[in-house]
């Protein structure tokens, strides 16, 4: 439309423009449409008496949660821009509010891989019970119910790695994001497996994922032990049909059914064991 576009930061400072110099300037209607919260129109006349000022439409620009945190213009009559502001406004909110996702969804996937970290090594007497049950509750751990740990660790994929970054020579950068993104689809692929909201997963470091698979509840624990580990067996084939999929192998660990943060941190432990012990028999 042969119009330029501003984005100001919550100073009503510019921040991203076409007009290169307007860059870091004030345009003063973006304080005005901050403050109201609506659109601002600047006619030729009122452009004259504003600081920065300009003809156009200014507009508030909102965050994933509702709050006010800068402004766009689009500069010209406005008659002319108003239906391309609400449209290029719109555009701008929309990859706002995807970066906020993106980084809310890195930093969720962190938490929780520390989560299950601290469960792993819980400690009575050091570590505190009541705050690890609440973080684990935050994300559907249920304390009624019996948990069985279950350690994956990718069978040789250092040398998988190694391929791809020979196949990619010279864009170790795009070979690096495959490279995550292969690891994102084991762990996509687990969640399928594990999709209970009670079910926990996550993505830890040297090629690793563990589950802390929610098996029964615990009143029915004793009747049904059997059932839980076979369970636990069967999901974990079910994860290495998947990796045959994508043409990787992994070995795996099941620990016990366990209740309580003590019990399932011994289990935790108890699968990577069994993990460890199995490849060395296997090695041998």
């Amino acid at each position: 439309i042969n119009c330029d576009v501003l984005i100001t930061d919550i100073q009503g400072i510019v921040a991203g423009t076409s007009a290169a110099s307007r860059l870091g300037t004030l345009h003063e209607p973006a304080l005005q449409a901050i403050a109201s919260g609506q659109p601002v129109e600047t006619g030729a006349e009122d452009a004259r008496s504003v600081k920065g000022g300009a003809p156009g439409v200014t507009a508030p620009i909102q965050s994933m949660n509702g709050q006010t945190v800068g402004a766009m213009a689009i500069l010209g009559a406005p008659e002319k821009v108003r239906l391309f502001t609400v449209i290029v406004r719109q555009q701008i909110e929309t990859l706002l509010r995807e970066r906020e996702l993106y980084a809310y969804s890195v930093n969720r996937e962190s938490t929780l891989q520390n989560l299950i970290q601290d469960i792993g090594s819980f400690v009575p007497g050091v570590s505190s019970e009541t705050l690890l049950l609440s973080r684990a509750q935050e994300y559907g751990y249920d304390r009624s119910w019996h948990y069985i740990p279950i350690a994956v660790d990718l069978y040789q994929f250092g040398r998988f790695a190694l391929q791809v970054r020979e196949q990619m020579r010279g864009q170790s950068e795009n070979a690096e994001t495959r490279i995550l993104n292969v690891k994102k689809a084991v762990l996509a692929s687990i969640r399928k497996i594990f999709s209970e909201p009670r079910d926990l997963s996550a993505m830890l470091g040297n090629n690793r994922f563990v589950i802390l698979f929610a098996a029964a509840k615990q009143e029915n624990a004793h009747a049904v032990e059997s059932e839980m580990i076979a369970a636990a067996q069967s999901r974990a084939q079910k994860i290495l049909g998947e990796l045959k999929a994508l043409e990787l192998k992994a070995a795996i660990g099941i620990g016990s059914p366990a209740s309580g943060m003590y019990e399932l941190a011994g289990s935790y432990q108890e699968a990577w064991k069994a993990l460890f012990i199995g490849k060395k028999f296997k090695q041998q």
